[in-house]
């Protein structure tokens, strides 16, 4: 199967998950806190759900009580994502690919950690993503950084595809496991 089939496959599998992400957003919360240290003082890109992404808004409105969030902005096709400062009153507007993102007038961040969406992974921490690239270019220029994606239990296969450019994953959090993917 190739990666554009695959892609089909687990878009269908994802959404396919019912899980309300709401019991099991204290788990991933305190599993960030546990793996990314002094997490007050963080800068932590989260990111808006879609399509049947893991629902992040449970960890939104935590965090935000403690970090300096942001979300990710894509300026152009082929390019790194930016990072624009987000709380709960930011209002938001459309970036190029069509997402939910706070306006140019949001200051520009650097996080520390970044929680990425995804298709599937496997637990070397590669990470399928939607194809665009964007968490790939970004992350490849991000230093230091812990990137900690967020799935479903269904979408761990044993084996995800990898081309030279896939930028690997720190830890991958589940509603019932944390896979830290650092461990060879």
């Amino acid at each position: 199967m190739n990666k554009s089939e695959l892609r089909q496959s687990m878009l269908r599998i994802r959404g396919e998950q019912v899980v309300d992400a709401t019991p099991f957003a204290t788990q991933f919360m305190q599993s960030i806190f546990d793996y990314a240290g002094d997490y007050e003082r963080a800068t932590i890109a989260v990111y808006i759900a879609t399509k049947g992404e893991v629902d992040t808004q449970p960890l939104i409105n935590v965090l935000a009580r403690e970090a300096q969030l942001c979300l990710p902005v894509c300026i152009a096709p082929a390019t790194p994502m930016v990072f624009r400062a987000y709380d709960r009153n930011t209002p938001l507007v459309k970036d190029s690919e069509g997402m939910s993102v706070p306006p140019e007038s949001a200051g520009v961040c650097s996080p520390d950690i970044v929680l990425v969406p995804l298709l599937a992974f496997d637990k070397s921490g590669t990470r399928l993503g939607r194809g665009g690239g964007y968490y790939d270019r970004t992350l490849s220029v991000l230093s230091p950084r812990l990137a900690i994606g967020l799935a479903y239990d269904a979408q761990r296969l044993d084996d995800c595809p990898k081309d030279t450019h896939d930028q690997p994953l720190d830890y991958v959090i589940t509603q019932t496991q944390i896979y830290d993917c650092t461990r060879k």
